[in-house]
């Protein structure tokens, strides 16, 4: 599923959100493999934003953000271009002491006043991740492509698009 933020939320969580810099991002060792770190600083060194969240001072939640022109992958092989004007959320993960404390869509909440409304900020999840879907959508985001993708071996299809937008 992608998703496109469409409208501001305000999301109460007891986290703090924080922009991610080279000085903070070791904070993620809390809850990340040691390895993780350096597709991080890659990230960074790249341009992406990143966001973290803290619940009483431990980083428990991070975010990245990608700023188009760039080539994204939604899903495994399934790589999509972003124009200029577009934004793109991707490698979040909350560490699982903190989860069903709004700590995810406070983060995208807060990536969204950022970007503000002059770029168009998408973010994908399988439609089983039900508490992905619920964090995003309570976050202001809206369902705008359904894709039914198959991978098989070395080969990665898009079966089926559907925009459940289309009829409103």
């Amino acid at each position: 599923m992608l998703f496109e933020h469409r409208h501001p939320a305000r999301v109460e969580s007891p986290c703090t959100v924080v922009a991610a810099s080279q000085e903070n991002l070791p904070d993620v060792l809390h809850f990340e493999s040691p390895r993780q770190l350096a597709v991080y600083e890659r990230f960074l060194h790249e341009g992406a934003r990143g966001y973290l969240a803290y619940l009483d001072g431990r980083c428990v939640h991070r975010s990245w953000v990608q700023l188009g022109p760039a080539r994204v992958t939604l899903f495994r092989r399934l790589r999509r271009a972003l124009g200029p004007e577009e934004a793109y959320i991707h490698y979040c993960e909350t560490a699982s002491e903190a989860r069903g404390k709004n700590v995810y869509p406070a983060v995208l909440a807060r990536v969204a006043e950022d970007l503000g409304p002059s770029r168009r900020l998408l973010i994908a999840t399988t439609l089983s991740n039900r508490p992905s879907v619920r964090g995003i959508e309570k976050a202001g985001f809206v369902c705008c492509q359904r894709l039914l993708v198959a991978a098989v071996l070395r080969w990665t299809m898009v079966l089926r698009r559907e925009d459940p937008l289309a009829d409103r």
